[in-house]
């Protein structure tokens, strides 16, 4: 079972903060998230497992939470 687990506006895009997966295969995080076009992956944050990831990366059953933030700026 795999945990998704979406921050700050990623989850009101989205429409969900937690969900739970059973993944049958590897499947690449940009096909589980799904962001719209508009969406800049530089501008996110994305840890499987607490280690840094990118939606090219394909999660398996054995990985346990994926976190998914914005890139926050500021000064």
């Amino acid at each position: 079972m795999t945990e998704v687990r979406l921050l700050g506006y990623i989850a009101e895009l989205l429409g969900y903060r937690r969900k739970q997966l059973q993944l049958e295969e590897p499947t690449e995080l940009g096909d589980i998230l799904k962001f719209p076009e508009n969406v800049d992956p530089e501008r996110i944050i994305i840890l499987v497992n607490g280690k840094p990831a990118t939606l090219k990366h394909a999660v398996e059953d054995g990985d346990y939470v994926v976190v998914v933030m914005p890139v926050i700026g500021g000064g």
